[in-house]
């Protein structure tokens, strides 16, 4: 009896494209992230949720060659020089963000730390924050430090998810450093600087 090599394949490449068929169909089921709770009246969900191989995850922004740069630590406090330190709030609460809420780099290697996050399934929070030199020394700076310091930029972008108008609430909690602290709006451009005295430590 001679073998039915032919309905043999054919049976393969049913099975084979039965199986693509399936992965095919997992891949483009987005999982949605599961809700994280802050505070009682404050959940966020990150928009994405990015393997990370570290449990204990940091990051830094600053400048090629510079000696010193800024510290993120895993539950997003960031270390500024003088033994000063900020965490972002949000909610109506101002709850603190910890390592549940995902960092990731835009792009995946720029270095710009983004965090992108939903609260309460109404507003998205777009945080942003990289470092420039604080000289106005053009291209050149980025490339070799023409100072010993730079400045840190933090750029905010909320997204109303609903067709009703909300309200989205951000703060900063500071800690350590100077005691002097000061915000004043740049010239009405949606722009904020925080100072200490004549210091200029961020502008949001």
């Amino acid at each position: 009896m001679r073998p039915r090599i032919g309905h043999c394949v054919r049976g393969t490449v049913l099975v084979c494209l039965a199986v693509l068929f399936s992965s095919l169909v997992s891949a483009s089921m987005e999982i949605k992230p599961q809700a994280i709770r802050l505070a009682p009246a404050v959940s966020v969900r990150n928009v994405v949720d990015p393997f990370d191989y570290f449990s204990n995850s940091w990051a830094v922004i600053g400048l090629k060659d510079y000696s010193d740069a800024t510290r993120i630590s895993p539950d997003g406090e960031f270390f500024l020089a003088g033994k000063s330190s900020f965490q972002v709030l949000v909610g109506e609460e101002l709850v603190p963000l910890d390592g549940r809420v995902k960092k990731t780099l835009v792009k995946g290697y720029l270095p710009i730390v983004r965090y992108d996050f939903v609260v309460n399934e109404r507003v998205e929070y777009i945080l942003e924050f990289f470092a420039c030199p604080l000289e106005s020394g053009g291209d050149a700076a980025y490339a070799w430090p023409d100072s010993p310091n730079f400045l840190n930029l933090a750029r905010l972008t909320f997204r109303n998810l609903g067709p009703m108008p909300e309200k989205a609430v951000v703060g900063l909690a500071w800690k350590g450093g100077p005691a002097d602290l000061s915000a004043r709006d740049l010239n009405g451009a949606n722009e904020w600087a925080v100072s200490s005295g004549n210091s200029l430590l961020s502008v949001l």
